[in-house]
C-alpha cells in the first residue's frame, strides 16, 4: 500500500526524495540466515559484528538506492502481528533522527537500535569512515488503535485518511 501512495499518489518531486523499503526488509534484517546457505555459511566463519551481518543480509536490497541521500526512508515493520512504521529522516544528514510509529504506543526500543545500527553501518560503508551513532530516536504521539487488530491501518503515513486525521 505505502509502495502505491509512494508511486501513484506521491508528486514526483517528493518521490525523488523518499525511499520505502519492503516490508520484509526488517524480518531480513533480523532473522538467520537459512542453515547451509552460502550467507549461513560465511556469517558462522567470519568474525563480523552482528550489526555487519545483519547489514550484509539486506546490503543488496539497497545497493541501488542512494539511501543515504533521501531526505525521508520508511521502514514498515511487522512483529508478532502487530505493524509500526519507523521513518528515517535525512539518514545521510549531519543530524539524521528517527521516528518510531506505533498505534499502540510502543517505544519499539528493540527495532529502533537494530534500525539504528543498520544505518550506522551503512554511514560507515558509503563513508568509509566511522560516523556517529548518535541519532536521535523519537516517539511521537500518534493517533491510537482502539483494538488489537487495526494497526494496518495506522502504519502508512502517506495516507492521513485511514489514520484519522
Amino acid at each position: 500500500m505505502m509502495k502505491y501512495m509512494h508511486n501513484e499518489i506521491l508528486d514526483q518531486t517528493f518521490q525523488q526524495t523518499v525511499h520505502v523499503l519492503p516490508s520484509q526488509f526488517f524480518q531480513r534484517l533480523t532473522m538467520s540466515p537459512p542453515v547451509g546457505s552460502m550467507l549461513d555459511i560465511q556469517e558462522r566463519n567470519s568474525n563480523m559484528s552482528m550489526a555487519e551481518k545483519r547489514y550484509r543480509r539486506v546490503s543488496r536490497w539497497i545497493r541501488n538506492v542512494n539511501f543515504l541521500g533521501k531526505s525521508l526512508v520508511l521502514i514498515p515493520i511487522c512483529q508478532m502481528s502487530h505493524w509500526f512504521i519507523i521513518v528515517l529522516v535525512m539518514p545521510g544528514g549531519e543530524e539524521p533522527c528517527m521516528l518510531v510509529l506505533d498505534s499502540m504506543g510502543g517505544q519499539q526500543t528493540t527495532a529502533a537500535d537494530i534500525i539504528k545500527e543498520f544505518l550506522a553501518t551503512e554511514r560507515k560503508t558509503t563513508f568509509e569512515q566511522q560516523c556517529s551513532n548518535n541519532i536521535k530516536i523519537l516517539t511521537p504521539k500518534t493517533p491510537t488503535q482502539r483494538n488489537g487488530y487495526d494497526c494496518g491501518c495506522f502504519v502508512d503515513p502517506l495516507n492521513p485518511e485511514e489514520t484519522g486525521k
